[in-house]
């Protein structure tokens, strides 16, 4: 017989495709394994990733297999931990990812414990929800190749969206000239995250010769070669046609334009996948404190019954380059 401390409310996605295959029913509640943390979700937050996990496209993601409850950053209240956890306890708040493992949009989450990370004192639930993967992706990418240094030009194309504008405040912490990219109604966005210009590609051509350009949208690197400083490097942290089948091609297209030896050429083209590192989260966390690092929220609900719905109005944007910042959604404690 289930009881109340073996069931759960959670986001039950019943196959691939889009809003009609996601519900909230009573589920059962995950058991932490020896590296594990179960932890009672406060906060969750939404990026590409969990769009991709819905769809199922790339078909090769399918491969994986589908996870009956989607979902991967998260911040909450540690509930239990596995026998091997030492370094966190019950009560304690910290955030993180599942990463493919999915299972976050739900009452309780079960995460390795090198996949979490305390969340800082002063720090809220929402905002620590709304960093894990993104601004781990945004980090990466700056360090991607030969890291970003002081002095440094870099374009961000995509700077009002969820990794954009972690990737425009990291910049910059970093001593980096930034110019941000994005429409107009998110101008002022990117500039308060600490861009010294902002073009505004509805208005004017993007111009300029840059170290490093991160692509955050997925634009051919055609668009991008003109622009590149002789030993520039372009950062696809987005593919072109990101949900088209052909992604060895995509991929390819990425890294050999224009031409096939191009590791060769002086600059650089890295097609990019983030990773979850602790060290990563950990300096995150550190920046959060600091208050060095501000997530730029541009949607707040509240409800577990509020994510399928939000997932889909996400989705309805990706690769559109006119997301304002992180979609946050509260299901538990404040």
């Amino acid at each position: 017989m289930e009881t109340a401390n073996t069931t759960m409310q959670a986001v039950h996605q019943a196959g691939w495709g889009g809003r009609d295959q996601l519900s909230v029913k009573k589920m059962t509640r995950p058991v932490p394994k020896s590296n594990d943390v179960l932890v009672r979700v406060s906060t969750v937050s939404i990026h590409a990733g969990d769009h991709h996990m819905l769809t199922g496209r790339p078909y090769f993601i399918r491969g994986m297999g589908r996870r009956k409850i989607p979902g991967m950053d998260f911040a909450g209240t540690v509930e239990v931990v596995g026998n091997s956890v030492k370094t966190v306890k019950s009560g304690d708040r910290v955030f993180g990812t599942t990463d493919m493992a999915c299972g976050a949009f739900a009452e309780f989450v079960c995460a390795p414990v090198d996949n979490i990370v305390h969340i800082p004192e002063s720090v809220d639930f929402a905002t620590a929800a709304a960093v894990p993967t993104s601004a781990m992706t945004a980090l990466q990418a700056l360090r991607k190749g030969r890291p970003t240094e002081k002095g440094d030009s870099i374009l961000i194309n995509g700077a009002s969206g969820g990794v954009g504008t972690f990737a425009v405040q990291l910049a910059v912490s970093m001593g980096a000239r930034v110019t941000g990219v994005c429409s107009s109604r998110n101008v002022e966005l990117v500039k308060q995250m600490g861009a010294e210009k902002v073009i505004d590609y509805t208005k004017e051509d993007i111009c300029g010769e840059y170290d490093r350009i991160i692509d955050a949208v997925g634009r051919p690197p055609s668009h991008w070669k003109a622009l590149l400083a002789p030993e520039g490097s372009l950062v696809a942290v987005a593919m072109p046609n990101s949900e088209s089948e052909w992604v060895p091609c995509q991929i390819f297209r990425v890294l050999c334009f224009p031409f096939c030896c191009c590791c060769f050429l002086s600059q650089k083209f890295y097609f990019f996948m983030q990773e979850v590192k602790k060290e990563d989260l950990q300096e995150l966390s550190s920046m959060l404190a600091s208050g060095k690092l501000k997530p730029a929220i541009g949607k707040h609900v509240s409800g577990l019954s509020k994510i399928p719905d939000t997932l889909n109005d996400h989705s309805n944007t990706l690769g559109l380059g006119h997301t304002s910042g992180k979609t946050v959604i509260s299901i538990g404690e404040k």
